[in-house]
Parts: structure tokens; C-alpha cells; sequence
């Protein structure tokens, strides 16, 4: 039995087409990065750790940032913001989240 050409250049291809190129991850992960450090109220801002991505299905990832307030009455205290990023839309969301781990 003969398979046709096209039949099997979808196969070999098909796997393939679903891989993301380290290219298109370091441009995510920047876009993201730059997203979220732009939302973010504190000075001497930096993403702490790495970014904690979520299943498809929900298509966020979440970037944890430091640094220090801004606010004179916080007399430099650091804080922390969890950003989540939309990856199909790429907005993103900050709040503050000091309760979620504790500053030193």
C-alpha cells in the first residue's frame, strides 16, 4: 500500500508545529517581565525568582516582584507584588502580596 507524500510530511511535521522555539520563550519572558515591572508601585524593583507558569487551560503566569516603598510613612520598607500575566493577551494584573511570603 502506497501513503501518499502529503500524509507523511504531516507526520513528521505535526509534532513539530507544537514546540515553541528558545527564541519565542526569552521574548515571552521578557514581554513579561517588562509588563509586570512596569505595573509595579515599589522602588528599586526586580523580579525575584522565576516565573511560576500555569497550564494553558488557564494561560497565566505569575511573576513575584521586590523592592522597597515608595511612600514617605513606609520609610523604605520592602515590599513585595505577584503580578499575573495573560499570556494570550498580555496584560497584566499586580497586588501587593507582603502576606504571601513575609519580609524580613
Amino acid at each position: 500500500m502506497k501513503v501518499p507524500r502529503i500524509v507523511v510530511l504531516v507526520a513528521l511535521f505535526a509534532g513539530g508545529a507544537q514546540a515553541s522555539s528558545d527564541a519565542a520563550w526569552q521574548a515571552q519572558d521578557k514581554l513579561q517581565r517588562e509588563a509586570c515591572l512596569a505595573l509595579s508601585h515599589l522602588q528599586n524593583k526586580k523580579v525575584l525568582g522565576s516565573p511560576v507558569l500555569f497550564d494553558d487551560s488557564v494561560g497565566y503566569t505569575a511573576l513575584m516582584i521586590g523592592g522597597r516603598y515608595p511612600q514617605k510613612h513606609m520609610q523604605g520598607k520592602q515590599g513585595r507584588e505577584l503580578c499575573l500575566f495573560q499570556r494570550s493577551t498580555g496584560k497584566a494584573v499586580i497586588s501587593e502580596a507582603d502576606s504571601l511570603i513575609p519580609v524580613k
